[in-house]
């Protein structure tokens, strides 16, 4: 909508309540008395991007959220493609302490890390640290067994080696499938998935006796 007055007019009368508040903030934006004035907010603003927000309804009241639930902003942090680069070799890169600490950081709001990497344990690739403190797995096809019988090692599952390799091969079989590990499920049934949404309940083999679940792939 837009607003034409005479410049320097120093009245409002004569617009209606939702304009004056606009008004005021354009004339204290077109009046800058001298330079020094520039640093205050309320000078660097641009009248025409005022005028866009009055279109847009952004003076009608403070802003709602506009979703269902309103909760805290979540932050990220995607880390691709790293291997064998300083951010993964170099203790002083603070990685390690970042992943640790991720909970209280971004000013106790937290910040989740997604690690994108093509090896579990190479030599100069995620430090132990990292993997044990894993909340989610996203484990896709490898072809070196040596890896997938490391993962197995550390993450101290219900079931033997053979099994674990078993229900990775199961998964595999789809094409671009995944395998998904979640280390701190809801429910103790919600531990393996098969993409993002397929439960799995392998087999538990317990002292050469084995028990199975109703549901097992």
């Amino acid at each position: 909508m837009p607003i034409a007055r005479e410049r320097g007019a120093g009245s409002l009368h004569g617009h209606t309540e939702s304009e004056r508040p606009l008004l005021a903030l354009e004339r204290d934006v077109q009046e800058v008395p001298n330079q020094k004035d520039i640093r205050k907010p309320i000078n660097r603003l641009d009248p025409e991007l005022l005028l866009e927000y009055q279109d847009l309804d952004f003076f009608e009241g403070p802003p709602t959220w506009k979703y269902p639930v309103e909760q805290p902003p979540r932050l990220g942090v995607i880390i691709d493609d790293c291997l064998g680069t300083p951010l993964l070799s170099k203790p002083s890169a603070g990685l390690v302490n970042m992943c640790i600490k991720h909970r209280h950081l971004g000013k106790g709001l937290g910040i989740s890390i997604f690690m994108l990497v093509q090896s579990y344990c190479a030599q100069g690739g995620i430090n132990r640290a990292i993997r044990e403190n894993c909340t989610l797995l996203l484990l896709f096809k490898l072809n070196q067994d040596a890896q997938i019988k490391k993962l197995y090692s550390e993450t101290d599952l219900d079931m033997t080696e053979e099994q674990f390799i078993d229900m990775c091969k199961e998964v595999h079989s789809i094409d671009y499938n995944f395998l998904l590990m979640d280390f701190a499920p809801k429910d103790p049934s919600m531990k393996f998935r098969s993409g993002w949404d397929t439960l799995i309940q392998p087999k538990i083999k317990t002292n050469e006796i084995s028990q199975t679940n109703d549901n097992t792939i």
